[in-house]
């Protein structure tokens, strides 16, 4: 109840904080949905002959099975030689889109951070303040942040590759072991969810830390998360699974665009944006709430530890004085 109090009171005392995400996640979605459509109209045939081709389980025709191979090494050969440079424009393109965002998540994570004082005044210029203090770290540790995010997203996809075939070859009746292959996949599904809940918190909580410290951020959000490691994990794995059923859901509506009709796809582009306004807010509060919590509660710990110390210290030169 404390949390959604202070929740509150800070959107009241900074509607910045909510109604710029929602800003932010609409143009977010519209391009979320323009991918999307790309994929459908670019990939999402050869994905799906993919699919059949390894839940076939030798069963297909081998001449089709055949051309399968001989078109997959003729993409792979034309590709082959466009493979670097596509990753070197990729790359500079990503840089050039972060140094953009972080403009808006410096001055943003700022007002966020300060919002949790509950005797801070609203005062004018508070995100250019943020800009013009955090710009930079926020640049490069928000690229690299989203690298990560994609490598691990890389390595969940092919974590969970071998259990989904499974699983949908016994569903579709190729395999009769339904049951071992339900319990592969949800066990895969832990694993991969567990491991990327871990990622997320020590990725996570390094922005109010990069906003909180000049020096030593990393140390702090790492000392942090391990000093409630079993309470932030649960909740933070809470938001994983949410976020992967909504892009699974959001795919199977297809965002909104399976009914061709301009009404579905608003609907589902705004659909998409306020549930991840919603989502997303409430974990960066949830982040930014409890970092400063069991940051407080750690440095108290070491005043005190080091407040006794000295005491001791004290204790210890009066046993001597008195001795002598």
């Amino acid at each position: 109840m404390k949390f959604f109090a202070r929740c509150i009171d800070s959107i009241e005392r900074r509607p910045f904080i909510f109604g710029s995400l929602f800003l932010f996640f609409l143009v977010f979605s519209c391009v979320e949905q323009f991918l999307y459509s790309l994929y459908k109209a670019l990939l999402s045939d050869g994905v799906s002959k993919m699919f059949s081709f390894l839940s076939a389980n030798g069963s297909g025709n081998a001449a089709d099975l055949g051309s399968a191979m001989n078109a997959t090494e003729v993409q792979a050969s034309n590709a082959a030689g466009g493979i670097f440079t596509a990753v070197l424009i990729g790359l500079l393109v990503l840089f050039a889109v972060t140094a953009v965002v972080s403009v808006y998540l410096s001055g943003y994570m700022h007002i966020l951070n300060i919002s949790l004082k509950p005797n801070k005044e609203k005062t004018k210029g508070e995100f250019k303040k943020g800009v013009i203090k955090h710009y930079f770290k926020f640049t490069f540790y928000i690229f690299s942040h989203i690298i990560i995010f994609l490598i691990t997203a890389a390595g969940a996809a092919v974590a969970m590759f071998p259990a989904i075939i499974s699983f949908n070859m016994a569903y579709s009746g190729k395999n009769e072991l339904l049951l071992p292959s339900l319990f592969l996949f949800l066990l895969t599904l832990i694993v991969v969810v567990f491991i990327v809940s871990i990622i997320i918190m020590y990725s996570f909580y390094m922005y109010p830390a990069l906003v909180n410290f000049k020096k030593g951020s990393f140390y702090m959000a790492r000392k942090v998360v391990k000093a409630k490691f079993w309470y932030i994990l649960p909740r933070v794995a809470g938001f994983v699974v949410l976020i992967m059923g909504w892009q699974y859901f959001m795919i199977k509506i297809g965002y909104g665009t399976n009914t061709n009709e301009f009404a579905g796809a608003v609907a589902g582009f705004v659909l998409n944006a306020m549930f991840k306004t919603y989502v997303v807010f409430l974990l960066g509060f949830f982040v930014f709430f409890t970092f400063r919590q069991i940051k407080n509660a750690i440095q108290a710990e070491e005043n005190q530890d080091e407040l006794d110390g000295i005491n001791d210290i004290g204790v210890s030169s009066q046993i001597n004085s008195q001795e002598s």
